[in-house]
């Protein structure tokens, strides 16, 4: 089936909303999970997602997609705190779909969490990573569709499990929750914000694999070098079928994150102390809001 990559928030539907993952319910995962990759630095703004960098003598640094900024904000939410952002300090990175901001800790609650170690190289293809966001709920059950290629648009009939293609229906609700999947290769995706260099993931039938919906945008993806947790990644959009129905996420669809190694120099020009990552939680799913339709190449 051919793919056509089209940024989640052309599907319209209010932002924000939880992560999606293979299996189960589809309601877990709003925990820090085993490894306490970075989960509770990731919050939301403007109804989608955003992370938390840490506190350096520069400020205190949140990194989110540019789209997600889009006029402006004035406060995010970490943890269920919100905290207001500082006029004026928001900044793109590298003229990409990349937006870093201060903000304000008058309640100082902000100490309770550790500065994110950025990933200096791009994850090869095959890497494990967790991805977490702020993205759409979904079914609790699978959905089968039929798919009639010879007509334009394709015509998609729901089926009995089994047929051509499976997923999941969105749903509503939303939570910050994590998910699991493995790097499926490299593209540079424009949006409308800037070519971003861009690594993927696609949604498998695994326990726990990771597909971005509304309100991912933002969100944060982590890899592993060593003992320590990387942040490798912003969530920027989805990669889906042609004419695929609304508000769903189907085995075989694309997550693409903004690969912040590329995007390295300028983030610590910003942040320029020492970048450790002492233990922090979390990982999980996600994708886009921006209503333009975009061709993908691989790699």
């Amino acid at each position: 089936m051919k793919h056509l990559l089209i940024p989640a928030f052309l599907v319209c539907c209010p932002f924000a909303q939880a992560v999606i993952y293979y299996g189960g319910d589809g309601a877990g995962n709003t925990t820090v999970p085993v490894g306490d990759q970075g989960f509770s630095n990731v919050g939301s703004v403007n109804g989608t997602s955003c992370v938390y960098l840490g506190n350096y003598s520069t400020g205190n640094w949140v990194i989110t997609a540019l789209h997600v900024w889009g006029g402006g904000a004035s406060t995010i939410s970490l943890g269920g705190i919100d905290y207001s952002i500082v006029a004026g300090s928001n900044v793109q990175i590298g003229g990409a779909d990349l937006m870093m901001f201060q903000i304000e800790d008058n309640q100082n609650t902000l100490s309770s969490l550790s500065n994110l170690a950025i990933a200096s190289s791009t994850p090869t293809t095959g890497t494990a990573v967790t991805m977490i966001g702020n993205g759409r709920n979904r079914a609790a059950s699978l959905t089968s569709w039929n798919v009639d290629q010879s007509t334009d648009p394709w015509t998609w009939t729901e089926a009995s499990m089994g047929a051509d293609i499976t997923g999941y229906k969105w749903a509503s609700g939303q939570a910050i929750r994590w998910g699991t999947n493995t790097v499926s290769g490299t593209n540079t995706v424009s949006i409308g914000y800037g070519p971003t260099e861009t690594f993927y993931t696609v949604f498998q039938n695994e326990l726990n694999s990771a597909q971005g919906a509304i309100g991912d945008s933002g969100g944060g993806v982590f890899v592993k070098n060593g003992d320590e947790w990387e942040l490798a990644g912003t969530m920027i959009t989805i990669g889906t079928y042609k004419d695929q129905p609304g508000e769903t996420a189907i085995l075989g669809n694309e997550t693409y994150m903004a690969d912040l190694s590329v995007y390295r120099n300028e983030i610590m020009a910003l942040i320029p102390e020492t970048n450790t990552l002492l233990p922090v939680a979390g990982v999980g799913a996600v994708a886009a809001m921006i209503g333009m339709a975009v061709r993908r190449r691989r790699r």
